[in-house]
């Protein structure tokens, strides 16, 4: 047995890897707050208010029967796929989260803008980042 069977992050990684540059980006509704007794609480979005951008094609939707599909919630705005779709919209199917340094790893070439505070993976992936990294 595998010690590292039960690492998600480096299971993550390595999805992010073999799956490069079917990258997904997830771009969140902005916050909103509900009233609750102890104060103000903000509301997770749900999964129709999030909007999904690949390079090449711009818009693109998680396809009814992908596991996301429902999943209005992830901690990274980062997706790669493994499948895409042209039908009635561009789909995207069989994605999974990944974090923002995997794609620096195991993505493309990468340019750092430090008068920016930006790190950009293939001109396209723009991860905020300190003059220090």
């Amino acid at each position: 047995s595998n010690k590292e069977a039960g690492n998600i992050r480096l299971i993550r990684a390595v999805i992010c890897a073999g799956l490069y540059p079917n990258v997904v980006r997830v771009q969140r509704p902005e916050t909103t707050y509900v009233e609750q007794a102890g104060g103000a609480v903000a509301q997770a979005p749900s999964a129709r208010e999030l909007k999904l951008f690949t390079c090449g094609d711009g818009r693109v939707f998680l396809h009814p029967s992908s596991i996301n599909f429902s999943d209005g919630e992830f901690v990274s705005p980062w997706l790669v796929y493994h499948d895409k779709q042209a039908t009635s919209k561009v789909f995207i199917r069989d994605s999974s989260m990944v974090t923002p340094y995997a794609l620096v790893l195991f993505g493309g070439d990468i340019s750092v803008l430090h008068e920016r505070g930006e790190v950009r993976v293939d001109d396209w992936i723009r991860l905020a980042a300190s003059a220090r990294v």
